[in-house]
């Protein structure tokens, strides 16, 4: 009897452990089915026509004119050539910049195996966009006044004294001086002559033909 007893709650034990992985694989299928619409960024199915055949929630707000089963991403011959490209490379997925209304994303295509769908991941880069353009303005220009900073216009100098060797003409440079500037900011603070500054830039550059620079 008490063999049987254990036997039977082996039997039970090994019932409860083969339930428990029947319901962690079915989480685990779950999680991955659920995965495009818990998504935080657009992902879109197209079919080889270039009609979408499925956009998870952030795709269908922010891009609605794409709802199935009318919405189109691409144009088929546009879809088409990328996926003959992704072939013939040998590629599973490519990756590219793409503008969308107001906003910038990066566009990673993959393809779907045995088959002539595609599934797009869209990751909205705009912020960073932007964050590299101003740092591409800083290195090279001032952030007070716009101008091309020292280094922008060392490097534009070379190139019209170069120009005007080649071409066997001249070329000018005029360094001006703010006199008593010191006074200004020591009188009515840096604030007003920042402002200054700003002004008399403004000035200069309606003085300039569009080729020449001010710096």
């Amino acid at each position: 009897a008490q063999e049987a007893r254990e036997q039977l709650e082996h039997a039970h034990r090994s019932l409860l452990d083969e339930i428990a992985q029947r319901e962690q694989a079915q989480q685990k299928l779950q999680m991955l089915a659920s995965f495009p619409e818990q998504n935080p960024d657009p992902v879109i199915e197209l079919e080889l026509d270039g009609r979408v055949t499925y956009a998870n929630p952030v795709a269908r707000e922010r891009f609605p004119d794409l709802v199935p089963p009318n919405g189109r991403y691409l144009t088929p011959e546009r879809f088409r050539e990328i996926m003959r490209e992704l072939r013939e490379a040998d590629r599973p997925q490519a990756i590219r910049e793409v503008r969308i209304g107001s906003r910038e994303y990066e566009e990673q295509m993959t393809r779907v195996a045995d088959s002539d769908r595609a599934r797009l991941y869209l990751r909205d880069i705009t912020e960073r966009k932007r964050a590299q353009e101003h740092l591409d303005f800083l290195a090279y220009y001032d952030s007070l006044t716009g101008l091309p900073n020292r280094l922008l216009y060392r490097d534009r100098l070379a190139q019209a004294v170069a120009d005007a060797q080649r071409h066997g003409h001249l070329a000018a440079t005029l360094l001006l001086d703010l006199d008593r500037f010191k006074l200004i900011n020591d009188t009515l603070g840096h604030q007003r002559g920042y402002g200054l500054l700003q002004e008399v830039s403004d000035r200069l550059k309606t003085c300039v033909r569009n080729s020449d620079s001010v710096g």
